[in-house]
């Protein structure tokens, strides 16, 4: 894929992820994802420190729920920088 190509695909992607967040689903799951996050690091502050495995799963639930935010937030970022690009090579 020449080096055009790919970024159109990126800007697409990029695009196609904005407006899924901006969707009824997309606005569901990132309510779900903050709000698991915030409950897994609200559980955290009360958890046992001497149950490793209880926080362990606390800390996994919270990256998890981030890890989506970030996901999402990193394609829309690089289909913006791609769109930067695209302008850049065809001035």
């Amino acid at each position: 894929m020449n080096e055009l190509t790919q970024i159109q695909a990126q800007i697409s992607f990029g695009l196609d992820v904005q407006a899924f967040m901006q969707s009824d689903m997309g606005k569901y799951l990132t309510e779900r994802a903050n709000n698991d996050r915030e409950a897994a690091l609200e559980a955290l502050k009360d958890v046992d420190a001497d149950d490793p495995k209880a926080i362990r799963k606390l800390q996994n639930d919270a990256k998890c729920a981030e890890n989506f935010l970030l996901w999402m937030g990193e394609a829309v970022a690089e289909g913006q920088n791609a769109e930067r690009a695209f302008i850049e090579v065809t001035d």
